[in-house]
């Protein structure tokens, strides 16, 4: 007994078998030619991932330096801007006494 789908057919051995055989033979010959195009696609898509990845590093590292560079740029004028500030505070201690001695105001 030969079971194909949900009817049982009666078929002697060989006839079955060959008829299995026959019936699979499509499929063997798509999957003998579409596996090694599989596996080459798998490949190539195995690439872009490691590409996509070092990409991402790439921009995770560029903006790291990206945020140095801004802390750095702060760091930079807050230092600027303290000498700025010290300059004027010694103007202003010069200048204020003498202001209430002649006391003009402007």
């Amino acid at each position: 007994m030969c079971v194909v789908g949900n009817d049982a057919l009666y078929l002697p051995y060989d006839v079955a078998l060959s008829a299995s055989r026959n019936a699979d033979a499509p499929a063997r010959r798509l999957r003998g030619n579409v596996m090694p195009l599989l596996r080459e696609k798998a490949e190539h898509f195995r690439d872009y991932a490691e590409r996509i990845a070092d990409l991402i590093d790439k921009v995770a590292d560029l903006r790291q330096r990206i945020r140095d560079a801004m802390s750095s740029y702060g760091t930079s004028v807050s230092n600027k801007q303290t000498q700025i500030i010290n300059r004027l505070t010694i103007i202003s201690a010069i200048f204020l006494p003498m202001t209430f001695v002649t006391g003009s105001s402007a």
